[in-house]
């Protein structure tokens, strides 16, 4: 709030959108050499791989803002992919300026972060609609499973079985 000569007192809202989604949590990116070292060969891979597609759109740690006007709302993925986005640099993922939340999302777990995402963001994710998840535990020692996928049916997620390609 600022102050006039009068004595006034005129409040007043951010007009940059920066301060209003900020574009960092403070939080690290990963829980471990392990937990980074994986991360990046899986960001960097995905990349590789999506290179010749310029509508797909490969980010990890990047600030998701999921309802606009509320700053509150924001999730961070480990990895999230978005097909018929582009491949654009970004500074957040603004789903009602990008036209959809991610088609793909995952989070490596941790001791500090493997409740949240079998509980909390497997709602979050399934009410944005994002159509699969993943969790992977590179220590083998959170999950049931090192690897353990859903599938987005009817607005919940249904495990995605082992083998389930063969």
């Amino acid at each position: 709030m600022e102050s006039y000569p009068n004595g006034l007192k005129i409040p007043y809202a951010p007009t940059d959108a920066t301060d209003l989604y900020p574009e960092t949590d403070g939080q690290p990116m990963a829980a471990s050499d392990l937990h980074r070292e994986i991360l990046i060969w899986l960001l960097q891979s995905l990349e590789s791989y999506f290179a010749p597609k310029s509508e797909v759109y490969v980010s990890g740690d990047i600030l998701t803002h999921y309802t606009e006007g509320d700053p509150r709302a924001v999730v961070a993925p480990d990895v999230l992919v978005a097909f018929g986005v582009g491949q654009k640099k970004r500074l957040t993922y603004k789903v009602w300026e990008e036209g959809k939340a991610p088609d793909f999302v995952m989070e490596f777990s941790s001791k500090s972060t493997y409740q949240t995402d079998l509980t909390n963001k497997v709602d979050l994710y399934a009410a944005l609609g994002i159509p699969e998840y993943f969790l992977y535990d590179a220590e083998g020692i959170y999950l049931p499973s090192p690897l353990m996928g859903f599938q987005l049916v009817d607005g919940a997620y249904v495990p995605i079985q082992e083998n389930a390609a063969d």
